[in-house]
């Protein structure tokens, strides 16, 4: 293979600015279709909770998932991207092939969710 193939979009100087945009319209959708998910099945939950007929105190502790699960389930979102980000940038960098490209951003992406495993473990 030829090399000049492999980095075509290395040597163009807008290359950082597509990948971070690129990045970024990827986090939000996935994060719009996550949300929407989420609904659908917190719908779904409420139906099937209401048609049971669970006493109060139940349809409390089962729906009530509060805001620090909203906010451990967007840092780990974040840290992720946050590793993409990092991995896509060092390949950018360094100009590797595609193999060694494939494993630089899998280690950042694994070391986005090890930050994430020891922040949740802190707490």
């Amino acid at each position: 293979m030829d090399s000049n193939i492999s980095h075509t979009f290395i040597g163009d100087p807008t290359f950082f600015w597509r990948l971070v945009s690129v990045t970024i319209l990827l986090a939000l959708g996935v994060g719009f279709i996550l949300v929407i998910i989420r609904l659908l099945l917190d719908h779904k939950i409420k139906n099937r909770i209401i048609e049971k007929d669970l006493p109060e105190e139940t349809a409390r502790a089962i729906l009530s998932s509060g805001p620090n699960a909203l906010k451990e389930a967007l840092l780990k979102w974040i840290l992720v991207f946050v590793g993409i980000s990092a991995g896509l940038f060092t390949v950018a960098a360094v100009r590797t092939d595609e193999v060694n490209s494939l494993a630089i951003i899998t280690a950042c992406i694994a070391g986005s969710f090890g930050i994430y495993y020891l922040l949740k473990k802190s707490k």
